[in-house]
């Protein structure tokens, strides 16, 4: 490789290093003469290449102000694909580290990689080139394109031995013993989060150092004490016997008295005293170091309008409901005749930008695209007619930019589409995970039960308006959050909020506000994506698969970002953000809705049932 060779904007400089996996770069933007890691996979071993983009894949789940990973990816036109990350110094321990720069380190460090491994993926390379400092002076992990992976137990403790091994390397020559015996704990894997070992660590490097003079003085004065103590003991055993001996005789002379009489009157307590004890609460000191980043951005930026949070799925409680008769009707009884309230042959999708199809997309240094995509709708009509239910319609009812139950999104319950959906009278309606919600103004545990009650408020006007129809209630998938997304407002779209929101949800179909009607069942989503890892949000992307896949006009100024950008880089990517459904997750959540409606009873065993009078004894 010589050095005038160019990927996309990049003009290499120097190599750095050559593995079978990847060839790391120092670099040049061509454009503003900034400085880049440059990483490129091989070109002609495709399984090679298929590894370096599944570790662009979980890098891309990381967004941490202690965490540098890359800024744009881009393809060749050989087929060899580059990911580029602004050069920083790193890290080199030329003396021993201050006490301050140590703990710092370790604080830094730990909240990264315990947040990465929250996230599923685990470093595999840390180390001091891993390491860089910061514009703003705090110190970040890198180089998670070049070596992770998902996270296992043994992937954990490798990472968590490794953050033990650049702690000790911290030290010029062999660290003081509180320390050492702190970092061969980690090596015997006594910690399970790098949080567990930053306090140990911390706690041991503030410990008092003791002078050898004063350790001296408290050894001899230990002997000295005891040396006197040994002599008054010597001195004082003969008196010390003979007072023992003198008192066991006369305690054998004194005479024995045996009773005679057996008492008669027993005393019972009439009160019994409970003691209670008051514990004494435990302070456990947590050092947590809070870094305000200083971020500098040079392009426009619009936001997006429409938030949809990633989310991971804890399966939701799938609830077919049987209907059984509360009476039996005697052959005595005259029947009386019953009214069928038909429904329509159609299935409503209900949510927000998910079904409605809105993304959103960042272009490199210039800005943030909001487009419309084909909504779910589409993907279920063609599910339906494939497999010859073309006698049901999918009605797109979906509202971008709204909520159910947050107040930092516009009610759904105030929009057009929602109008609709009570006039619709489906034989269907599946309610979608309303992402908006999950980036809540209030604490996390509070927002996941308000939007229960928004669940079951939503349903209850829906059947009052639709008695006859039967309503799916689809909880949260997990996603990939960008970092352009999760600095804004997808930020409540985490693993943890996911699962809590599934586990409030699950719990409200069981035995909650959502368990009441035999015609509301719920449906975990995540067998949708099953085996597609996270295939089914929109991430990295070419300009072409990007302009077949949206339906509207984009404004005159995303249209220029666009153009400048791909001036600049004819081979690079655009980041999705990660939360809205690909093209390939949108057709197998159609797959999957299908097949739940496909398993429902027959509507009209539902409306005989509950369309008959009972009968009277």
């Amino acid at each position: 490789m010589t050095a005038s060779e160019s990927f996309g904007a990049y003009r290499v400089l120097k190599t750095l290093e050559a593995t079978s996996e990847y060839r790391l770069y120092a670099a040049q933007h061509t454009q503003t003469g900034e400085l880049f890691w440059l990483i490129v996979s091989p070109l002609s071993d495709r399984a090679a290449q298929e590894r370096f983009l599944t570790r662009l894949r979980l890098a891309r789940r990381l967004q941490h102000p202690h965490i540098h990973t890359f800024q744009t990816v881009g393809k060749t036109p050989q087929g060899e694909y580059y990911a580029a990350s602004a050069l920083l110094p790193t890290l080199r321990f030329k003396s021993r580290a201050s006490d301050l720069a140590l703990t710092a380190l370790s604080a830094h460090l730990s909240v990264a990689v315990d947040y990465a491994h929250a996230q599923g993926v685990a470093h595999g390379k840390i180390g001091a080139s891993a390491v860089v400092r910061l514009p703003n002076g705090a110190l970040a992990l890198r180089a998670f394109e070049l070596t992770c992976s998902p996270l296992t137990p043994e992937t954990q403790r490798d990472d968590l031995r490794a953050f033990a091994a650049l702690l000790s390397a911290a030290f010029a020559d062999s660290p003081p013993a509180p320390i050492r015996r702190v970092l061969r704990a980690a090596a015997r894997d006594a910690f399970k989060r790098a949080a567990d070992l930053h306090n140990a660590f911390a706690a041991a490097l503030s410990a008092p150092a003791q002078p050898i003079a004063r350790r001296l003085t408290l050894i001899f004065g230990t002997a000295l004490i005891i040396a006197l103590v040994s002599v008054l003991i010597m001195l004082n055993v003969p008196h010390l016997l003979d007072t023992v001996l003198r008192t066991g005789t006369a305690l054998a002379l004194l005479p024995t008295e045996t009773a005679t009489h057996t008492p008669t009157t027993t005393f019972t307590p009439t009160q019994t005293r409970t003691a209670t004890h008051t514990p004494t609460p435990t302070l456990t000191a947590t050092f947590t170091a809070t870094l305000t980043p200083t971020l500098t951005q040079t392009a426009t930026v619009t936001r997006t309008p429409s938030a949809t949070p990633t989310v991971t799925s804890t399966p939701t409680h799938t609830r077919t409901p049987t209907v059984t008769p509360t009476h039996t009707q005697t052959a005595t009884s005259t029947p009386i005749p019953r009214i069928l309230l038909e429904t329509k042959p159609c299935v409503a999708l209900v949510g927000d930008s998910v079904t409605h199809g809105g993304v959103t997309y960042e272009v490199p240094r210039h800005g943030y695209i909001v487009a419309l995509t084909e909504p779910l709708s589409v993907y279920l009509n063609r599910r339906l007619v494939a497999i010859g239910r073309a006698d049901l319609t999918a009605l797109d009812r979906g509202a971008s930019h709204t909520g159910i139950s947050t107040a930092n999104h516009p009610s759904y319950f105030r929009t057009e589409q929602y109008a609709q959906l009570l006039a619709d009278n489906c034989r269907y309606t599946l309610i979608m995970p309303w992402l908006n919600d999950i980036s809540p103004e209030i604490p996390i545990e509070r927002a996941a039960k308000r939007h229960v009650r928004a669940l079951a408020r939503l349903i209850a006007e829906l059947q009052s308006a639709n008695p006859y129809g039967y309503i799916i209630v689809l909880d949260y998938y997990q996603g990939a959050t960008s970092p352009f997304a999760a600095r804004t407002w997808a930020y409540g779209f985490t693993a943890r909020n996911v699962e809590l929101f599934n586990a409030v949800i699950k719990e409200a179909c069981e035995t909650g506000a959502l368990s009441d009607s035999p015609l509301v069942s719920c449906a975990p989503i995540s067998p949708a994506f099953a085996g597609m890892g996270m295939e089914h949000v929109i991430g990295l992307t070419t300009r072409n698969a990007f302009e077949r896949s949206i339906i509207s006009p984009l404004r005159p100024e995303a249209r220029a970002w666009l153009d400048a950008f791909y001036e600049e880089e004819p081979n690079g990517f655009l980041l999705g953000d990660g939360v809205h459904l690909s093209v390939a997750g949108k057709d197998a959540l159609a797959r999957y809705l299908v097949q739940l409606i496909q398993a429902l009873p027959e509507p009209a065993e539902i409306e005989l049932h509950l369309s008959e009078p009972t009968a009277q004894p």
